[in-house]
């Protein structure tokens, strides 16, 4: 299998960051909604951290000879999980910005309109299996908060109100 841009997810990363960078209306709906943004990234960078270390003591607990891989591996594993689930997060959170921006209410109560996830997410799931296995109650707790995480960032949004774009500024 060829390991291209699309299976990471890069051209999509690259795409994104110009558009945050460069988008004032994307940008300003980040900006304003920076207090929900931030915790809501909270239990993925938690994710990131249990994946990585259950990486390295699931490895070390299989053989003494694993230990060093397991490791250094697990930085490998916090950045890949760090940059796969904040990539989709504000993928979702980008879909969500141009619906309230364009005046629609987003699809699925709210919630929104999902966004393609690149195919290395899978990857993702062997450290969470690992997790599962080593400490199945941390498991199901944070993957039950990251998955909390953008239901309770659209209820709060709903809360404090519609977007402030208008039409106009977001067809710019």
């Amino acid at each position: 299998m060829k390991f291209d841009r699309d299976f990471f997810g890069l051209e999509d990363a690259r795409r994104l960051a110009v558009r945050l960078r460069e988008g004032e209306a994307f940008r300003a709906h980040v900006q304003h909604r920076l207090r929900l943004v931030v915790p809501a990234l909270v239990p993925l960078a938690l994710i990131a951290l249990a994946c990585a270390a259950a990486t390295a003591v699931f490895l070390a607990d299989l053989s003494s000879w694993l230990t060093l891989p397991g490791f250094l591996l697990a930085p490998v594993v916090l950045v890949g999980s760090l940059y796969l689930q904040g990539l989709v997060f504000v993928l979702w959170l980008e879909r969500r910005a141009l619906a309230l921006a364009l005046g629609h209410s987003p699809r699925g109560g709210g919630l929104g309109e999902l966004p393609r996830v690149p195919l290395a997410a899978a990857l993702l799931l062997l450290p969470l299996a690992m997790l599962a296995g080593l400490w199945p109650v941390l498991a199901v707790v944070l993957v039950a908060s990251g998955a909390l995480a953008p239901l309770l960032y659209a209820r709060f949004d709903r809360a404090t109100g519609k977007s402030r774009l208008t039409r106009s500024r977001a067809a710019v």
